[in-house]
């Protein structure tokens, strides 16, 4: 759901109730108006907190917007009789920094993650008969990453190590979403080649 991120003016506070009874819409029914209310009560909000925290202004708007995205999203699972619902989002928007701050301080890639260890299954080039052992698996992804030019390998990292989104990958290096795509593809075109062929 696109969400305009030129803020409303804060409103008055509202009761906890009233946001509990938002929440609960959106669970239900998927109510875009209920949304539309809690996204100009706490959108403000979020962004506010995020830059109390240190984050400049583009980027809180880009984790605001991902928060309240959550939020739509996991409405179900708030639940009012454990927390207000003020509490429940921003618990969402301080994970997502945190998450955030990991990932910006992690940028190794841990050559052991499944996710760039080929397929074992019978509809995978990958012959199970003839599989490498663990070390040689590794060495073999080593290799082929470090193979990679310094822009593919940082897509890589990005999407798979700090589990970033393509859209936000594009807004955060300030290129088209296209080049992403095209970035991610190349690069894990390029790992299947080289962990096949190896």
């Amino acid at each position: 759901m696109a969400m305009d991120m030129a803020y409303p003016a804060q409103s008055p506070a509202q009761p906890s109730d009233e946001a509990s009874l938002w929440l609960t819409n959106i669970a239900r029914q998927q109510d875009k108006t209920a949304f539309v209310s809690l996204f100009n009560y706490f959108a403000p909000r979020v962004k506010a907190y995020l830059r109390r925290q240190g984050v400049d202004a583009n980027q809180a708007d880009d984790i605001t917007q991902d928060v309240m995205l959550q939020v739509w999203n996991r409405a179900a699972q708030f639940d009012a009789t454990k927390s207000r619902p003020s509490t429940w989002i921003y618990t969402i928007a301080r994970n997502r920094l945190i998450d955030i701050w990991r990932s910006q301080k992690n940028n190794l890639v841990e050559y052991n993650d499944p996710a760039l260890i080929p397929d074992s299954g019978p509809d995978t080039a990958y012959d199970q008969t003839h599989a490498i052992d663990s070390e040689q698996q590794n060495d073999t992804l080593r290799s082929a990453v470090a193979e990679l030019s310094n822009e593919q390998r940082q897509i890589i990292e990005e999407t798979y190590f700090q589990e970033r989104s393509q859209r936000m990958i594009a807004a955060a290096r300030k290129i088209p979403l296209g080049t992403v795509k095209s970035r991610l593809r190349l690069a894990l075109d390029h790992l299947r080649q080289k962990i096949t062929r190896d």
